[in-house]
């Protein structure tokens, strides 16, 4: 799948949503997971996993508007400046975020994206259903 496809894919799947809350999962191995959830403090049901990160200008947590797009490509005003600041390597796709209270984007460039809309849970279960799993830390 193309990244435009997979951006309007994500974009959809938060547009589900009444509201989303975003944080920073996991920065592993050059990449980037971001988790969304309407509710933190039982799982959550989407990541978006940003592959082979160059650069990342971002906060730990955030809110989102989901009637508005919220994961774009950057424009090319955008990749100019935020490439004269920290001369982004070429090959980098540059992706723009829009929180719902900040008036600046978060701007991530990575190679690639990928995203996963298993439910995660962050308490023990049994009997799992499909596209249900628990959280890597819950013992």
């Amino acid at each position: 799948m193309e990244i435009k496809e997979k951006l309007k894919k994500i974009n959809f799947l938060i547009s589900k949503e009444s509201w989303l809350d975003m944080e920073i999962l996991e920065i592993k191995g050059g990449n980037l997971v971001i988790a969304c959830s309407t509710d933190f403090s039982y799982g959550h049901c989407l990541e978006i996993k940003f592959i082979d990160v160059f650069h990342v200008n971002i906060n730990a947590e955030w809110k989102t508007d989901t009637s508005k797009a919220v994961l774009h490509m950057a424009n090319d005003e955008e990749c100019l400046a935020v490439n004269q600041n920290y001369q982004i390597e070429q090959g980098n796709i540059l992706f723009k975020i829009t929180a719902e209270d900040l008036q600046v984007p978060f701007y991530i460039s990575a190679k690639n994206l990928d995203y996963n809309t298993d439910s995660v849970l962050y308490y023990k279960k049994e009997n799992l259903k499909d596209n249900e799993r628990i959280a890597d830390w819950v013992q």
